[in-house]
């Protein structure tokens, strides 16, 4: 028996693309910044294997939600409050602090309509 998944909407195909690209650029610049490759930045190594590790785990959440898993987004939600702090930490700019709530509840928003399909 053939089972098919649900018609992802364009809104949330183009979001879940747009996560996936921002985390993964971010999480290469964080890495690139703790090994000192690159230009100088002003976070300190730590710093830059903590912000890698949570791209890192935005980008999973993101091939997780594409491929219909409920984790997916939990985790993405959950993750929201340590990015959120951790950008308060390194002094982040309050749009770039705020977005990322911003993010989890319009992800939120964005699979109520299919969440019946995620497994």
């Amino acid at each position: 028996m053939i089972h098919l998944l649900p018609s992802r909407s364009g809104w949330l195909a183009l979001f879940l693309l747009v996560i996936a690209i921002v985390n993964g650029v971010t999480a290469g610049l964080a890495i690139a910044a703790f090994f000192h490759l690159g230009p100088r930045v002003d976070i300190s190594p730590a710093e830059a294997a903590i912000m890698a590790l949570l791209c890192l785990g935005n980008l999973a959440c993101a091939v997780a939600t594409w491929h219909w898993r409920r984790w997916g987004v939990y985790v993405f939600v959950v993750l929201a409050v340590p990015i959120f702090f951790f950008n308060l930490f390194i002094h982040a700019p309050m749009v770039m602090t705020g977005i990322g709530v911003y993010v989890a509840a319009k992800m939120v928003y964005l699979v109520r309509p299919t969440w019946p399909s995620f497994r």
